[in-house]
This record gives C-alpha cells, sequence and structure tokens, in this order.
C-alpha cells in the first residue's frame, strides 16, 4: 500500500512539473520568462535566456540590477555611489556589474568603503563575493549614520560558501548611505544590496470600473511588464464617470513592503492628449492595509510636478500588508485612473510555520541550532547550517 502511495505522489509531483513547465516554457508578448507552479514569477537572468521553470534558476548568471535566489532581489548597489576611503580616483565600476569573476584590486591606505545614493532607502541585507576566501568575518563591518540605529540588535554576518558572506540587519530608519569597513575591503569582486523583491507580481486585483470588458483590466498593473505606452496594451484604465476610481491588490499571503514604484501612462510626444493623461495620476492616493484591515500607510502624492515613474518609500518596512489601494482625485480632467505597472519591493512573512523560508514559504529552515528561525529571503541562519550542509539555504549536503 505504501509503495502504491508513493507511486502515485510521484506521478503527481511529476505531473505538476510538467505542467508548469508547459505552461512557462515560452516568452510572453513583452520577451519576458517566468516560472513557478503557476508561471508567477519573472526570470531575470543574463541575456534574457530562460530559467528553469520549476525554482527559477538561470543557467548563465542573473541579469544586472538582480541578484539572491532565483535572482529575484532588486540591486541597490548597481545604483549607488562609491566612493573609496582615500579618495582615490580608482576605477571600482566592478564591484557592481553583476558578474562575480572580475574582481578589483582595491589597493588604499585605509579600508573603508562609502556607499550612497541620491534617495532614501531601507537596509534589509547586502551580498559580498570576494576573491580571497580569508578576507571574510572579522575583516568586514558595516556601519550606519550615526542617526540611523539598528534595531534590537546588531548584525548578522552570515556564510555561503568560503567566498560569500550576507549580511543582515533589523533597521526600520531610512537612510541614503551606509558604509563597509575593514582590510578586506580591497578583496571585494561583488558587492549586492537587497531591495527586496518584486511581491506585486501576478497577486490578485479588482478596480471599482473597467474601461472595457476585456482590456485594460486591473490585472495589467501587476502582468511584470513596465511598459508605460498605453496603445501597448499594458496598463489598466478605469471608466468614465466612476466617482472614486480605485484599484486594489490583495495579497494571496501577507508581506512585509519596503517601497512602490508606479507608473504612469505615457503617451508619444506627439499625441494630442499626452499631458492631460499624465496629469490623471496627480493627486493620487495610495493605502496600504493589514490582516484586520487598518491603515498601514496612508500616502497622498503632493509632487508640484506630475511624473512618469513614482518611486514612494514605505513607512514601516516591517509591518505586515495585506492589501494595497490606490485612488485617482485630480478632477481637473476626466477623474479615471491607469496604472501601467505597480512594483511593490519586499518580501514573504511565514506565518503559519515560522521556520520556513522562500518566495511561498515553501522551504524548511535547516539550522545549526534547533528550532531557530531562518532568514526568509535566503534561508540562511544566524546560527550557521545544521552540520554537514551548506550553501544558500543550508541545502546542500556535504556528503561526508
Amino acid at each position: 500500500m505504501t509503495l502504491v502511495f508513493s507511486w502515485i505522489l510521484f506521478i503527481l509531483v511529476q505531473s505538476v512539473t510538467y505542467n508548469a513547465a508547459q505552461l512557462c516554457d515560452t516568452k510572453d508578448r513583452f520577451n519576458n520568462t517566468w516560472f513557478g507552479s503557476d508561471c508567477q514569477y519573472k526570470c531575470h537572468c543574463k541575456n534574457n535566456v530562460a530559467c528553469n521553470v520549476t525554482n527559477g534558476d538561470c543557467p548563465n548568471a542573473c541579469d544586472i540590477g538582480w541578484f539572491g535566489p532565483a535572482c529575484q532581489y532588486a540591486d541597490l548597489a548597481n545604483t549607488a555611489k562609491l566612493i573609496l576611503s582615500d579618495g582615490a580616483s580608482k576605477d571600482i565600476t566592478n564591484i557592481t556589474d553583476g558578474d562575480d569573476t572580475t574582481c578589483t584590486d582595491l589597493t588604499v591606505s585605509s579600508f573603508w568603503l562609502r556607499i550612497t545614493w541620491n534617495f532614501n532607502i531601507y537596509f534589509t541585507w547586502l551580498r559580498l563575493v570576494v576573491s580571497i576566501a580569508e578576507s571574510q568575518s572579522e575583516r568586514f563591518s558595516i556601519k550606519f549614520p550615526d542617526n540611523v540605529p539598528t534595531q534590537n540588535s546588531e548584525c548578522i554576518n552570515v556564510f555561503i560558501d568560503k567566498i560569500t558572506m550576507d549580511i543582515y540587519c533589523n533597521i526600520s530608519k531610512p537612510l541614503n548611505e551606509i558604509f563597509l569597513n575593514g582590510s578586506a575591503v580591497s578583496t571585494i569582486c561583488s558587492l549586492y544590496i537587497s531591495k527586496g523583491r518584486n511581491v506585486a507580481l501576478k497577486q490578485p486585483t479588482n478596480q471599482t470600473s473597467n474601461f472595457y470588458d476585456s482590456y485594460y483590466l486591473s490585472s495589467a498593473a501587476v502582468d511584470g511588464n513596465g511598459y508605460s505606452i498605453f496603445s501597448d496594451g499594458s496598463c489598466t484604465h478605469t471608466a468614465e464617470g466612476d466617482p472614486a476610481p480605485t484599484w486594489i491588490l490583495y495579497f494571496k499571503s501577507v508581506v512585509t513592503v519596503t517601497s512602490y514604484t508606479i507608473y504612469n501612462r505615457v503617451q508619444p510626444l506627439l499625441s494630442y492628449n499626452r499631458e492631460a493623461d499624465l496629469f490623471r495620476l496627480k493627486g493620487f492616493i495610495l493605502r496600504t492595509f493589514d490582516q484586520t484591515n487598518n491603515i498601514v500607510q496612508n500616502y497622498t502624492d503632493t509632487e508640484t510636478s506630475v511624473l512618469e515613474v513614482y518611486n514612494i518609500l514605505s513607512t514601516d518596512p516591517w509591518a505586515q500588508v495585506s492589501k494595497v489601494q490606490m485612488t485617482a482625485t485630480d478632477t481637473t480632467n476626466l477623474l479615471i485612473l491607469t496604472l501601467c505597472e505597480v512594483e511593490i519591493f519586499g518580501d514573504s512573512v511565514c506565518q503559519i510555520d515560522k521556520f520556513k523560508y522562500g518566495h511561498d514559504c515553501e522551504n524548511v529552515c535547516n539550522c545549526a541550532v534547533p528550532g531557530e528561525k531562518c532568514f526568509v529571503s535566503t534561508g540562511n541562519c544566524p546560527s550557521g547550517c545544521k552540520a554537514g550542509f551548506y550553501g544558500q539555504g543550508c541545502n546542500k549536503s556535504m556528503n561526508f
């Protein structure tokens, strides 16, 4: 009986895998490829090659600007300015080129690297790849501006392998610079800083009205296509006469959110109503809610000029969010809400089983300390991997 059950289970698993492969193994009309049981995750592989349809692994490397498990984490280091401690004008762009094999010899008189942005971010974790195995641990430390204290605990360094280390910090205040200290700074090959992953992709959505029954539906804002040209057919559009045009996203499972990126409707430069279409988003209201429908964030657009892309920082990067709502308010032109893409960066919250991790909390933590909670992004553990295991997620066996 047990053998029969095992065979049935094996056939079911293979069938699900095969169906996912059939479903995802093609590019969409915007040349994107997807993976997952419902093709709900977007591949981010170098040269736009397809990823593994089941787990998202890339055959070569991540596309620049992405890193981490299945290349799902947006990289903030790619948009940062890097400054060496001695002010030397050396080319250190290799550190953020997304290629772990291009290492730069940073022979400097003192050892710290300033990483700065012209906008605020929330820091959650970073990844370092070095050229010398002994360059990690006590030879690296991370520091923040004096007005940005760490919350509850100090940062935690976790080793993925001999040359790769992740640093996690529990910080709830926005910042625009961080510092890497230590003599091992001179051996960095790659630096990645997590912005989070786009947790909005393919999530359930709705809107208060539809311009057409079959086009410009609410799901167009989370289809993974950040094309803002309305005629491309990848934007939402509410109906004329809607007194409070509103778009709503419902997360299948609660998430944490660090930031939002909203793509406005953009018409070709010679379009007769280009400005009017852009201004429809002026003064929009963005609200987020927790599981009990309490407001987590209540944001109103106050930009003096209309933007093609809006970047909004969360007010609480650790709050658990279950719903996001956007409402158009501008009555200067037609009161219509059009969204060409809504990207929400954050991560999973494994509520039911706190000892799991992954995009869908599908993996079990494998930590050295029994009952320890691992990091939801990677599955790495504060105490290190369970004896006999190593690697990202502590899921590789040493086969002693």
